[in-house]
């Protein structure tokens, strides 16, 4: 008979063993299935085959939970509740070594998985619980949140999210099975995740390669291991007893005729592997009578309430009791007139505001309003006016039209075309009347323009021969030129000194002859009528009609000429 009560509760707990929970009380270890994920969170590998035998619990003591960080209360795809939330901290335990990630893994179904295990400690408090090495051999590395080991068996271990500034190991330092490494923590490399421990471990595969193994039986195995022996829970069970009901009590109503009565009860299960006792209160219904029982005594007289219309106060109150009838309160009510005051009862709403007015100065923005209404005073109706302070924003309104635009000035040099001009209003901003000045870019023609004063006309110089009777003579300016500074030149008609000294060119004897001197104002001496037929070759004074010898003629003729030359090329220069 103990042999088979003892195969029944085997089967009964193939999934569990009694542990105590977080909060202290007793609670069986459960887990999934090998390969079964929490909700949606991908396709587990339904394998139970233990790729490390003998290992030891990631965890140094128990209890420890076995689940989803981040489909689970505190995670980004769980439920509501933080990370500390009771369902974390709670059996059964959950498989989530291909729980869905982007991380490739040949041997979980879709080929992608989580690549380890998720395990959270026995409570929700950190620099508490203890993370140690599950075999014995050598610390290979370590980074920003991770440990990693390299076991005498060839499997490397990985150890995620402990406190990594409180290792108790190094890189090169040899460990046993069991030897403390560090706390469990939430560090992930600068930004946190939930209080949690994740184990993974990679070793060689035959006909796959080196890969991430599956972890869910390892850890089953060796939790049960720390767990240790188990107590009997049947027999455990059969010590439990209750004591007698107390009186019907705790109801919900004063008028409540159901109540429930209580007693309580001892009972024992399993904790570990001890057999311990808890109290338990146990609770049953139970009937009284009610009836006619006084809930409460008479309330306070309530607000007068105002009977009339208008200004009128007369109106009435009331007040109430509670008694039971049929299990359940009944009111009660008493009423009496009274007299309500009706001083400052409105009679109509707010009229609306008046527009903002009452501004100081153009551009004050602080003015006044009002608004009325009717409402009762000494029993009449009166019309009250409210007066309100209001404020209108008039920044940028205008005060002064534009100005016309100043000159255009240039920005390169006195010829420069292009340049700026501005003008100018008054406008309001902050209260107060302020200058707005308004630039932009113009041009102007600035050919030609004067930089400076005509200079002196130059000499006159002969058109067509050393002694022609016209010619033209030249002055200069400093003029705007194609944008910048250049020369200028204006060009008159004039008589060469030669005409006006008397002398004729070539064929215009008659012409000069018909003329009358600057000098002397005098005709021109007839015999000058018929003159050579080239060149300066006869001359007359107003006292002497002599011909002058060949010899000064030659040489008057050269010294025109010369300066016929040099007034040329002073022009042409």
């Amino acid at each position: 008979m103990n042999r088979q009560l003892a195969i029944l509760i085997c089967g009964c707990l193939t999934l569990g063993l009694v542990l105590p929970s977080a909060s202290g009380s007793a609670a069986p270890f459960t887990y999934k299935p090998h390969g079964q994920l929490i909700g949606n969170s991908g396709t587990g590998l339904k394998s139970t085959k233990d790729y490390v035998p003998g290992m030891r619990f990631p965890i140094e003591k128990a209890p420890a939970y076995a689940n989803s960080q981040v489909y689970m209360a505190g995670g980004s795809k769980g439920p509501g509740g933080g990370q500390c939330a009771a369902m974390n901290y709670s059996y059964p335990w959950w498989d989530n070594y291909c729980e869905y990630r982007s991380w490739k893994m040949p041997l979980c179904p879709s080929g992608k998985g989580h690549q380890g295990q998720d395990i959270r400690p026995g409570s929700c408090k950190f620099n508490t619980h203890w993370v140690v090495a599950v075999e014995d051999g050598t610390i290979t590395s370590i980074g920003t949140y991770s440990v990693y080991q390299k076991s005498i068996t060839g499997v490397t271990h990985r150890y995620l999210h402990m406190k990594m500034n409180a290792l108790k190991v190094y890189k090169g330092q040899k460990v046993k099975k069991g030897q403390r490494l560090g706390l469990v923590d939430n560090d992930f490399g600068g930004t946190a995740t939930t209080l949690h421990l994740h184990y993974d471990r990679k070793a060689y595969v035959a006909g796959v390669g080196t890969v991430y193994l599956p972890t869910y039986a390892s850890l089953v195995n060796s939790y049960k291991k720390l767990l240790g022996p188990t107590c009997d829970a049947a027999a455990c069970a059969k010590k439990s007893s209750c004591g007698a009901w107390g009186k019907c009590g705790g109801f919900s109503a004063v008028c409540d005729a159901t109540g429930v009565r209580k007693r309580t009860c001892t009972q024992w299960a399993c904790t570990g592997s001890k057999c311990a006792s808890t109290a338990k209160v146990e609770s049953q219904a139970c009937t009284v009578k009610t009836d006619g029982k006084q809930v409460s005594g008479w309330s306070a007289w309530g607000a007068c309430a105002q009977g009339g219309t208008g200004c009128d106060g007369t109106g009435s109150r009331t007040r109430s009791r509670k008694v039971c009838k049929s299990g359940k309160p009944t009111v009660l009510t008493e009423q009496s007139g009274c007299v309500v005051p009706t001083d400052g009862k409105a009679l109509s709403s707010w009229s609306a505001w008046t527009p903002c007015d009452g501004f100081v100065g153009i551009c004050g923005e602080t003015g006044s309003r009002t608004r009325k209404r009717s409402e009762c005073k000494a029993g009449k109706a009166v019309t009250i006016t409210q007066n309100g302070v209001c404020k209108v924003d008039k920044s940028w309104q205008e005060v002064s039209a534009w100005t016309p635009w100043s000159l255009c000035i240039g920005k390169g040099g006195p010829c420069d075309a292009a340049g700026t001009r501005s003008r100018k209003r008054e406008i309001c901003h902050g209260g107060k009347v302020r200058t707005d000045t308004a630039t932009e870019v113009c041009t102007q023609s600035k050919e030609g323009m004067p930089l400076g004063q005509w200079s002196d006309w130059g000499p006159c110089v002969a058109e067509e021969s050393p002694c022609a009777a016209t010619g033209k003579q030249t002055r200069s300016q400093k003029q705007c030129q194609s944008g910048a500074p250049g020369v200028g030149q204006q060009t008159q008609p004039c008589v060469p000194d030669c005409a006006s000294d008397g002398w004729s060119a070539p064929g215009q004897g008659d012409a000069i002859g018909a003329a009358k001197r600057d000098s002397g104002g005098g005709a021109v001496d007839s015999s000058l009528a018929s003159r050579p037929s080239s060149g300066c070759s006869a001359r007359r004074t107003a006292d002497d009609s002599t011909p002058a010898p060949l010899a000064v003629l030659v040489l008057l003729c050269g010294l025109l000429a010369y300066r016929r030359r040099w007034s040329g090329d002073r022009v042409a220069s």
